[in-house]
């Protein structure tokens, strides 16, 4: 009977031993498994917030030099106005340049109107990429709060097996 129960001591040990060795490498598996993931995530969401500032600091630029470009259009069309009303003035032969002036100030006019729409359009644009760059952030906090969660779940793992570990 001592034999017995010697021999199923020894096989329970050897049973605890290599459920210990078991559970050893799961969790340094799933250690490896969510550092990697972690890394990754960390890469990924580095490269769009650096794809995005890129993205917004181009936009802003495009955005001031179509703005200067405008300001610059408004002060021209002001000017032609002003010649415009000074040749009114002018007698018979001032006629001929007048209608050239105002041909010139039609096609100014034509691309400040073009201008004011692509403003516009990059204006549009730049709402549209600061959405998406909240909706980033907000998955970005989505997915800290995952690994928040995986990190109390192995927490909770790692109690278990101090506990099982104790048991034994």
């Amino acid at each position: 009977l001592q034999k017995i129960k010697e021999k199923l001591e020894i096989a329970l040990e050897k049973h605890q031993d290599s459920s210990m060795r078991k559970f050893q490498e799961q969790n340094e598996t799933f250690q490896a498994n969510r550092a990697k993931m972690a890394e990754g995530l960390a890469l990924a969401l580095a490269r769009k917030d650096q794809e995005w500032s890129e993205k917004m600091d181009q936009l802003e630029k495009e955005k001031n030099i179509l703005t200067a470009q405008l300001q610059e259009m408004k002060n021209q069309s002001m000017n032609l106005f002003q010649r415009r009303d000074e040749m009114d003035e002018l007698e018979g032969f001032q006629q001929q340049e007048l209608s050239k002036i105002k041909h010139m100030l039609l096609k100014k006019e034509e691309s400040l109107g073009k201008m004011e729409q692509e403003l516009e359009a990059r204006t549009r644009e730049l709402s549209r990429t600061q959405e998406e760059l909240m909706n980033s952030n907000q998955m970005s906090s989505d997915l800290s709060q995952k690994l928040e969660e995986l990190q109390r779940h192995y927490s909770t793992l790692e109690e278990q097996r101090f506990l099982l570990g104790h048991c034994w």
